[in-house]
């Protein structure tokens, strides 16, 4: 009887972690090099940023569930970029610090690390931000993924599974 009970049990836990807000499912950008998953159908939204006088499109993959926006992009980056490390460094660098500069934060002197996820909380307002994060920049690409909501009820394990998804090649 106890193990019967038990197994009932294990089997019922991860369900528990489930929401039916959630509808997870695989997405890739960019031919496939980069992937991730997003808790509902997906939109795609672009914009064209001028970077050091190089036109950069990020195109972006967006779901919103319950006020929380999930986004994953990737920018194709031109020849000149893809020559100059140093000046993708410098972009990867000038996108984390977009994120402290658009929640009224200081920059701290050292940043996260490409690929490494992070987060940050807008300062206490009568609605606190918060936002996790990570960029990554490769040869070929600049790559962000994202999740903003209200500080009061941020997912934080939806947020965690959704960066831990996201996968850049």
């Amino acid at each position: 009887m106890w193990g019967r009970l038990l197994l009932a049990l294990a089997l019922s836990v991860p369900l528990a972690g489930c929401s039916p807000d959630y509808n997870w499912r695989t997405v890739s950008l960019a031919g496939g090099e980069v992937s991730s998953i997003l808790p509902d159908k997906p939109i795609a939204k672009s914009r064209t940023l001028d970077f050091a006088g190089h036109n950069v499109t990020l195109t972006f993959l967006l779901a919103e569930v319950n006020g929380t926006l999930f986004a994953v992009g990737v920018a194709p980056l031109p020849d000149a970029l893809r020559a100059d490390a140093p000046l993708r460094t410098e972009m990867g660098r000038q996108v984390i610090e977009s994120f402290y500069h658009g929640l009224k934060l200081p920059v701290p002197k050292v940043l996260p690390g490409f690929g490494k996820p992070f987060a940050l909380k807008g300062p206490d307002t009568n609605k606190q931000t918060e936002l996790h994060a990570a960029v990554w920049v490769t040869p070929q690409a600049l790559v962000e993924a994202m999740v903003t909501a209200d500080a009061a009820r941020f997912p934080a394990q939806e947020a965690t599974r959704f960066l831990d998804s996201t996968k850049v090649r």
